[in-house]
């Protein structure tokens, strides 16, 4: 694995004061938990001195001088083994889904030792939730070391960034556990889904909003169609209730993507257009084509330098025949949209819960990975694990 500059492997400062030019600080809470000694990876939010991690791949970042980094977490669901937070973290550099140290929250209130006998000097750990927001509410309490904390280091400026939507396709689930498997959040992990791997490729910042059951309209979390991933995107995450959680919209100039990668739209004809039939399912069949149509055009208003890459098992049928249908009738002058096709779960390696496996997920990356490179004249950075 190439150990080329990325969101985990920065730049590290070798200033000896804290990063405001006072004390040295050594323990990050209430309000330092959202100065400039941390960065937060994906959509997060400050409440009643917590700093609420909501959707998968979710986190933070810090660097400092000292040889171990310690967390305080307080999670929700971790009676539940099917259900409990993962986290991974990642040192020093370290990128790949098959690196770094895997956490796995088992208590309300837990505090956790992310890394410890470090060579003395300075480190950058980042710290990500693999798990989905579904599976329970997750929040940081503290952050701690034994030495100091130093100015958060930002991304490299000079690399795209990736936004990744959709549901449990691009989230991960089931894809390190074995088919005939049920689905856990031990076996699931957003890190080694094609959508991270896309990210990781470029060396890119990234932002996912998805979650396993949810469709762009209609899904299996609200066949009804008014909860969906395309009211989700407007808002800060999804809350374990299933729910998008409306109390906080999003600022979509916290995050400029250059690239969105897509992957929604099963969920919304198995969880409801599939149980349809005659002129029911082809008037719901040409809502979920206006409702692509409508995302896109969303999507391309908030970030019009951003190419999005819309990704489907099929385009020849059902979801991917209507995303297609949106995309064509789209101005023929705006190529910020890109049809890409992948295996998915179909034709390819089951993971747990009949979705991809791992190996699945890594050659799916590199198709999108490729497509990203021929239409924005990229470069891919950092190879793809060998699944």
């Amino acid at each position: 694995m190439k150990k080329i500059a990325f969101i985990l492997a920065f730049v590290m400062s070798a200033a000896l004061v804290g990063c405001d030019g006072g004390d040295k600080i050594k323990r990050l809470e209430g309000d330092l938990l959202q100065s400039a000694y941390v960065r937060y990876l994906g959509r997060s939010e400050m409440k009643d001195g917590l700093m609420y991690c909501y959707n998968t791949g979710t986190g933070f970042s810090v660097s400092f001088y000292g040889t171990r980094l310690n967390a305080e977490f307080v999670c929700t669901n971790t009676d539940s083994e099917a259900e409990r937070p993962y986290y991974q973290v990642f040192t020093d550099g370290e990128i790949s889904p098959e690196e770094g140290k895997v956490v796995e929250i088992d208590k309300a209130d837990k505090n956790v030792k992310l890394v410890s006998e470090l060579n003395e000097g300075f480190h950058t750990v980042t710290v990500i939730k693999r798990s989905e927001s579904s599976d329970g509410t997750t929040a940081v309490k503290s952050i701690s070391t034994d030495g100091y904390f130093d100015a958060a280091a930002q991304p490299d400026g000079d690399r795209i960034s990736v936004q990744i939507v959709g549901g449990s396709g691009i989230s991960g689930h089931g894809a390190i556990g074995k088919a005939g498997e049920e689905r856990t959040t031990k076996n699931s992990s957003c890190l080694h889904s094609f959508g991270y791997l896309t990210a990781m490729a470029f060396g890119a910042d990234f932002e996912f909003v998805s979650n396993s059951g949810w469709g762009l309209k209609w899904g299996y979390n609200d066949p009804s169609g008014s909860d969906n991933i395309r009211k989700a995107y407007d808002y800060i995450g999804i809350g374990e209730d299933n729910k998008t959680i409306t109390a906080a919209k999003w600022d979509h100039n916290r995050f400029k993507p250059d690239v969105i990668v897509v992957n929604v739209g099963g969920n919304d004809y198995t969880s409801h257009i599939n149980k349809l039939s005659g002129a029911e399912k082809t008037a719901a069949e040409e809502e979920f084509t206006a409702a692509v149509k409508e995302f896109l055009q969303h999507m391309h208003g908030l970030h019009p330098n951003a190419v999005v890459f819309w990704t489907s098992t099929d385009q020849s049928s059902g979801n991917g025949a209507a995303s297609l249908k949106a995309i064509n009738s789209l101005d023929p002058e705006h190529a910020w949209c890109v049809p890409v096709l992948i295996k998915g779960s179909r034709n390819g390696e089951l993971g747990a819960d009949g979705h991809a496996s791992y190996k699945t997920h890594v050659e799916d990356a590199q198709t999108v990975v490729n497509a990203v490179c021929e239409k924005l004249g990229v470069e891919q950075v950092n190879e793809l694990p060998e699944a």
